[in-house]
């Protein structure tokens, strides 16, 4: 364990500031048009959390992938976005849709867009971003860079810096509870349901969930980083952490209790749950979002920790 000295500075660090790295936003984008408008007014949002950030920037997209499903998995201002017309599946986008809105930007990811970059380009200018942060920086940073370029894209860069200086100020005042209550310095693990019994995915070095953990103060484990900011992992590789706190994201609603979920007798051997040291977060608390999904996540997990038992 480390000791409560230790505790306050890494919380104390966390809560002023010191540990934010910065992510260059050149290096978020994957492929662009040569010439954008300037600013652009009708966007459409292919992927979640551009859908987050336009909205939490003050310009809702005009269309966006999978508007009936946002509410249950991201939430993030979903009032904002009631407008926005649906142009097919974050997977399938449609063509037909995009074009009826007639954009003048459209913004997607690489992993999901790449190979319709040109068609795109043939409705209206077109961004798409790669996600995956350059080291040490992990997908919080990116996000907040990420927030201000799409701001800037949309001549709202003064408003999307105020929202990732309010988001800051939201996780410092987290971190500083966790100083108070003695529980900065713990170690922090975050698990992603993948539906099949004792299979997760675990969140990595370079996730959004490392990145709040160094701004909460918290010791994130694994210290390993991946192409994703995740990788696989069972509970029965959760028995040796005996000093953890172990979040677990859900991919069901509300009527599936934590304990419905950690029945099996790997999960009951496990230190953390032995301990009540395991927390469930809701599956529209999203890991892979922008800077309001983060702070929704900090607030979750720092509640999380500040209820579970002093001790271990």
């Amino acid at each position: 364990m480390p000791s409560r000295r230790d505790c306050l500075a890494w919380g104390l660090a966390a809560a002023s500031g010191l540990a934010v790295k910065p992510a260059r936003a050149a290096d978020l984008v994957f492929r662009r048009s040569a010439h954008l408008p300037e600013p652009a007014r009708r966007v459409v949002a292919l992927e979640f959390l551009i859908a987050e950030m336009l909205a939490s920037v003050g310009l809702p997209p005009v269309g966006m992938s999978d508007p009936r499903l946002y509410p249950g998995w991201i939430g993030v201002a979903s009032d904002r976005l009631k407008g926005a017309a649906d142009v097919g599946t974050r997977q399938q986008p449609s063509l037909e849709a995009i074009a009826r809105l007639k954009p003048d930007l459209i913004l997607g990811v690489s992993y999901r867009h790449a190979p319709l970059f040109d068609v795109f380009e043939g409705i209206a200018p077109t961004v798409l971003f790669d996600f995956a942060p350059e080291p040490p920086a992990t997908r919080l940073d990116s996000a907040f860079a990420l927030q201000t370029m799409i701001g800037g894209y949309v001549g709202h860069r003064a408003q999307a810096e105020q929202a990732n200086a309010e988001v800051s100020a939201g996780i410092a005042r987290d971190a500083a509870r966790l100083v108070e209550a003695g529980r900065a310095g713990r170690r922090l693990v975050v698990l992603q349901e993948l539906g099949g019994q004792d299979t997760y995915w675990v969140f990595t070095a370079d996730s959004l969930s490392a990145g709040l953990a160094e701004r909460l103060g918290l010791r994130f484990w694994p210290p390993d980083r991946s192409s994703e900011g995740v990788r696989p992992l069972t509970s029965e590789d959760l028995l040796a952490l005996d000093d953890a706190d172990v979040m677990l994201a859900s991919m069901t609603g509300p009527a599936v209790p934590l304990d419905a979920k950690t029945r099996s007798a790997a999960w009951q051997r496990v230190p953390a749950l032995r301990a009540g040291r395991v927390g469930l977060i809701e599956r529209n608390i999203w890991n892979f979002g922008g800077p309001g999904s983060a702070l929704r996540l900090s607030n979750r997990i720092t509640e999380t920790i500040l209820r579970a038992p002093a001790s271990g």
